[in-house]
C-alpha cells in the first residue's frame, strides 16, 4: 500500500492510470474534479458523493470513464459526507437582510413557496440547475405572523425572500442583487414539474473536459 499525501481533487499521477478511484468527500456538481477522469483509464469506474449548495440528499454516484475522455455516471445510493474542502460553501447569515427592504424588487408568485424545498429530490433538481444557491425558513413570531423563505447567494451577495401564510392567492416576493434567485428557482421548479418530477436516483451526470451536465 502506498500512502500519498496532498490535494486529492488533483489526483496522482505519478499513479496512473487507475482502475478504480474512490472519493470519502462529496463533490459539487458541475465541479467534479477533471484530473480524476483523465488518470483513469477507459473502463474504468469512480464513485463519489456529489452534492449542490442546494442541499437536500446526497447521491454516492458511480461513474464509468470512457475511451474519449469523458465519464457518465448515476446514483446508486445515498450518502452522507463532508464536502471537499476547496468546494465548501462559504458561511453566511441572514441578520443583516430585511425581508422589507425598500431596495428590493417586489413581486408575486402563483407558486406555492414551501414546494421549491419540501423534499429531496426537488432540492436537487433545483439545485443542479441554480448553482450557488441556499434556502433558508424561518417560521412566524409573536410579531411577524408570515413564513419567510429565504434564497442566497452566499458568494455574490444576491438575495431573495418569499412571504407566505396559510391564505390562498399570490405570494409576495422581494428579490435584491444583480441575481433574480426567485425566478431562477420558480424556473428550475416549474421545469423539472414539466419533466414529470423525476426522483433524484434517475438523473445521469455527464462529464467531459469542458463541461459537466445533470440530465
Amino acid at each position: 500500500m502506498t500512502v500519498v499525501t496532498g490535494d486529492g481533487a488533483q489526483g496522482h499521477r505519478a499513479g496512473a492510470p487507475y482502475d478504480r478511484v474512490i472519493a470519502t468527500a462529496a463533490v459539487r456538481v458541475g465541479e467534479l474534479p477533471y484530473p480524476w477522469i483523465a488518470q483513469t483509464r477507459p473502463g474504468g469506474v469512480i464513485v463519489t458523493p456529489m452534492r449542490t449548495d442546494f442541499g437536500g440528499s446526497v447521491p454516492l454516484v458511480r461513474f464509468t470513464v470512457n475511451d474519449n475522455g469523458t465519464a457518465t455516471g448515476r446514483p446508486v445510493g445515498r450518502v452522507g459526507f463532508m464536502a471537499v474542502r476547496s468546494q465548501r460553501t462559504p458561511d453566511w447569515t441572514l441578520d443583516r437582510l430585511d425581508p422589507d427592504d425598500p431596495a428590493a424588487d417586489v413581486s408575486t408568485t402563483t407558486l406555492k413557496p414551501w414546494r421549491v424545498a419540501e423534499n429531496h429530490d426537488v432540492r436537487w433538481a433545483i439545485g443542479t440547475r441554480v448553482p450557488r444557491c441556499v434556502w433558508e425558513h424561518q417560521p412566524p413570531t409573536d410579531n411577524r405572523k408570515h413564513h419567510l423563505l429565504w434564497l442566497l447567494d452566499p458568494v455574490g451577495g444576491s438575495w431573495a425572500v418569499a412571504r407566505y401564510d396559510d391564505s390562498r392567492g399570490p405570494r409576495q416576493i422581494r428579490q435584491h442583487g444583480p441575481r433574480r434567485l426567485w425566478d431562477e428557482v420558480e424556473a428550475a421548479f416549474r421545469s423539472w414539474v414539466v419533466e414529470g418530477k423525476p426522483p433524484l436516483d434517475r438523473s445521469q451526470i455527464t462529464i467531459t473536459p469542458n463541461a459537466q451536465t445533470v440530465s
